[in-house]
C-alpha cells in the first residue's frame, strides 16, 4: 500500500470519527427540552416537577395569565401534583370559577399539566366545565380554540378521561362551538373521530347529545361519520335513534350519500370501509319501512 493511499484512508477515518460525534453530540442536544426564557431573559421554572406538559413545552406560566395569589397558589400546588394542599385550599373561601387572560381557567391549567387528580378535585369543589375561552391559546403543536370548553378541548385531543370526568358536570349537553356544533358534531366531523372507539362514541351519546344536531353545511354527525369511513360510528348513532330521513343543504339522506359512496368506491376499484355492508343493510330494511 502506498503512502498516499494509507493517509487517505487515515483521512476518511477521522472524518467518518468526527461526522459521528456531531451526529451523538446533536441528537443528545435535540432530546433535551429546551429551557423556557421569561420576559426578562432568565429561564422559567418548569411545571409540573419537571413534566413536559402542554403548558411547559409551549413555554406558558399560571402568571401569563392569572393576576391573583390565589389563583397562582392552586396553579402551583396543581402543577406540582400537592394534592392535598389544593384540596385544603380550595375548601376554604376560594373562587374556583376565577378566569384568567383569554379565559383561562383552573380547569384548563389542570387539563394542560395532564394532572386528573387535581381536574376532578376541582370539578367536585363546583368549577364549571362550561365556561369558554374567549381567545386562541397557542401550544407546541397546535392550539386551543376561542369559544371552546374544556369539553370541546379535551374531546379534540381525545383526552377521554378528562372528558367524561368534565361531562358529568355539565349544564348544558347541548353546547355549541363557534362554528355551532354539538359535541358530537365536533367530535365525528374532525379528526377526533379517529380517536374515538365503538365504546366511547356510546357514552357520549348515552349522556343525551343531540343525535340530528346539524352543522352550517346541514350535515348530521351520522353523515360525518361516513365521509370520515367510520361506518360503523354512522350505525350506531342510527340504531341510538337518529333520523336517517334527514337531508342535507344539498337535499340528500345518509342513504343518498352512502349509495354515492359506493358507487365512487367502486369506480376507484376501492375496498369499502370495514361494517359499510352492516350500514348498508341497515338503511335497506329501514328505508323499504318507510316506504311501505
Amino acid at each position: 500500500m502506498t503512502r498516499r493511499k494509507a493517509n487517505w484512508i487515515v483521512s476518511v477515518g477521522l472524518i467518518c470519527v468526527a461526522a459521528a460525534t456531531v451526529w451523538v453530540v446533536v441528537v443528545g442536544l435535540q432530546s433535551r427540552p429546551l429551557p423556557q426564557i421569561d420576559a426578562a431573559g432568565g429561564e422559567k421554572p418548569a411545571g409540573g416537577m419537571g413534566r413536559q406538559t402542554l403548558w411547559t413545552e409551549a413555554g406558558w406560566t399560571p402568571e401569563d395569565f392569572f393576576d391573583s395569589e390565589a389563583a397562582l397558589r392552586a396553579c402551583k400546588l396543581i402543577s406540582e401534583r400537592k394534592h392535598e394542599e389544593l384540596k385544603q385550599l380550595l375548601g376554604s373561601d376560594f373562587d374556583v370559577n376565577q378566569s384568567g387572560k383569554k379565559g383561562m381557567t383552573l380547569l384548563y391549567w389542570a387539563f394542560g399539566e395532564d394532572n386528573q387528580e387535581a381536574f376532578q378535585l376541582l370539578l367536585d369543589s363546583g368549577a364549571d366545565p362550561d365556561k369558554k375561552l374567549t381567545e386562541p391559546i397557542t401550544t407546541r403543536n397546535s392550539w386551543l380554540f376561542a369559544g371552546d370548553s374544556i369539553l370541546f378541548t379535551a374531546m379534540r385531543k381525545s383526552k377521554w378521561d378528562f372528558f367524561f370526568a368534565a361531562l358529568e358536570h355539565t349544564s348544558n349537553i347541548d353546547q355549541r362551538d363557534v362554528e355551532g356544533k354539538t359535541l358530537l358534531l365536533a367530535c365525528m366531523g374532525t379528526d377526533a373521530i379517529y380517536g374515538t372507539s365503538g365504546e366511547t362514541l356510546q357514552r357520549i351519546i348515552d349522556a343525551g347529545v343531540p343525535l340530528d344536531a346539524m352543522n352550517k353545511y346541514g350535515d348530521t354527525a351520522t353523515m360525518n361519520a361516513l365521509f370520515r369511513d367510520r361506518p360503523l360510528h354512522c350505525l350506531r348513532m342510527l340504531e341510538a335513534g337518529a333520523d336517517p330521513e334527514i337531508h342535507n343543504a344539498r337535499g340528500r339522506t345518509i342513504y343518498d350519500l352512502l349509495s354515492i359512496r359506493l358507487q365512487a368506491d367502486l369506480q376507484r376499484g376501492k375496498q369499502p370501509p370495514k361494517g359499510t355492508d352492516r350500514l348498508k343493510q341497515w338503511l335497506d330494511a329501514h328505508r323499504s319501512k318507510s316506504d311501505e
